[in-house]
């Protein structure tokens, strides 16, 4: 059996009890572990004390916690700085401990890179939409979560297709296909001060420029149909971090003069947002970069969501318009995205349908296929570096 180390970055602990999308899915990977046991997992973490209570559930895989003092409270994959420099120091320490088949890098750049590594048990696993020419020079693999990224390499740096894998995301499905009571709703409602009749339009992700929050704030202004219809913006810019950044406070500003309308939630944990999903109608995922993958996106259609996406990235990969209105990100994308609001918030039956078409689309992003994906992938990679040797 492999036994494969997992190196994350140096914000956010696994378990994901701070959060962390990257963080969550590591999680994914343990939780599958416990109930097909393929591959010897060790992660290498942050140093925290709720992720440390939470490992201890966990009998196929191995947690080691690094402590970090982190300078600033932002979230900078690639950020070469001390405390980088540091924490991967000791990251090394106690991968030369051990006896590793291969280290997976999460989010590894050259940045990352720990030399004394054999470039052959060397992976790195990228999140984001950032394109970087020459990995496979550091890397023997670059998995990448979705073939939107995947072709962005094929066609925009001289890495070898066979060295680009394409890793689709997933989600626990039943923690997002769960149900609450109507007393439950109620109380809920009651918390974010919606009515009964109100039409629920949630957001859910970082509370940043690239995710669309405020292009969809500025659409949903413009709504014929606002005064029917709540806005609840899930999400903060850094996580379980709480932080304000300026971003924010102009978000804030934006949403005043509706603030009746528009309820800011803050940072929601992953396992409470099925709840929010109960009491709401559609989701809207307006992101204005080219989104890498979209976790919210399957776990909206996990919900039953009917959905109102942007054309980012490897969106459309994931949704068709039989359970989203796509819209194009152009010059009159706020006019659209509000069109598409009016479209979906005034028709019930429509909803409803493709609400159910995202239940049916999303059965292939669910864990055990995540999970056993990823162990085909290392079992490959080892076969070629076998037969290559």
């Amino acid at each position: 059996m492999l036994n494969v180390c997992i190196v994350m970055p140096r914000f956010f602990p696994v378990p994901a009890v701070r959060g962390g999308a990257v963080e969550q899915l590591a999680t994914f990977l343990a939780d599958e572990s416990e109930k097909s046991h393929k591959i010897n997992l060790t992660f290498i973490s942050v140093y925290d004390e709720l992720a440390i209570e939470a490992s201890k559930k966990y009998k196929y895989s191995k947690f080691i916690y690094i402590p970090v003092k982190l300078k600033e409270e932002k979230y900078n994959y690639s950020k070469a700085d001390d405390v980088l420099i540091e924490y991967m120091h000791n990251v090394e320490k106690v991968i030369n401990e051990n006896d590793f088949d291969y280290v997976i890098i999460q989010g590894g750049r050259k940045e990352h890179i720990i030399p004394s590594i054999p470039f052959h048990k060397r992976i790195t696993y990228l999140h984001g939409p950032t394109i970087e020419k020459g990995l496979h020079e550091y890397y023997k693999s670059v998995l990448v979560v979705s073939h939107f990224i995947a072709n962005c390499y094929y066609e925009q740096t001289d890495t070898p297709k066979e060295c680009v894998i394409p890793l689709e995301n997933a989600i626990h499905l039943e923690d997002f296909s769960k149900k609450i009571s109507e007393n439950e709703k109620i109380k809920l409602r009651e918390q974010y001060h919606i009515s009964k009749d109100d039409i629920v339009i949630n957001f859910c992700g970082r509370t940043i420029a690239e995710k669309g929050v405020k292009e969809l704030i500025q659409a949903f202004k413009q709504m014929q149909n606002v005064s029917k219809c709540k806005l609840l913006i899930m999400g903060n810019c850094n996580y379980a971090k709480q932080v304000h950044t300026p971003f924010e406070e102009e978000l804030f500003k934006l949403a005043e003069e509706m603030k009746d309308r528009i309820i800011f939630t803050g940072f929601v944990p992953n396992k409470e947002l099925y709840k929010i999903h109960n009491i709401s109608d559609i989701a809207v995922i307006p992101s204005i970069f080219e989104e890498p993958f979209g976790l919210t996106v399957i776990e909206a259609m996990a919900s039953g969501l009917p959905l109102i996406t942007s054309d980012a990235g490897a969106i459309p990969d994931i949704v068709d318009d039989s359970n989203a209105i796509i819209v194009k990100r152009e010059d009159d994308f706020v006019n659209n995205l509000s069109i598409a609001l009016d479209k979906l918030s005034s028709d019930k039956t429509l909803r409803e349908k493709m609400g159910k078409h995202s239940t049916k689309l999303v059965q292939n992003y669910d864990t055990p296929n995540y999970y056993n994906n990823f162990c085909q992938i290392l079992y490959d990679i080892d076969k070629n570096n076998k037969n290559i040797n």
